[in-house]
């Protein structure tokens, strides 16, 4: 298990030291922008 957070716990081959590095999708990327922005203009 590996620490995510103060008091969240993981247990993901992601996270190991070892694991390759994984880059988040370009699509998952906009859509996390635009959620941002909306969230912005609406708040």
């Amino acid at each position: 298990m590996f620490d995510v957070g103060g008091q969240h716990r993981v247990s993901s081959w992601l996270c190991h030291p070892d694991a390759p590095q994984v880059e988040m999708p370009e699509q998952l990327k906009k859509r996390i922008s635009k959620m941002l922005k909306e969230d912005k203009d609406n708040g």
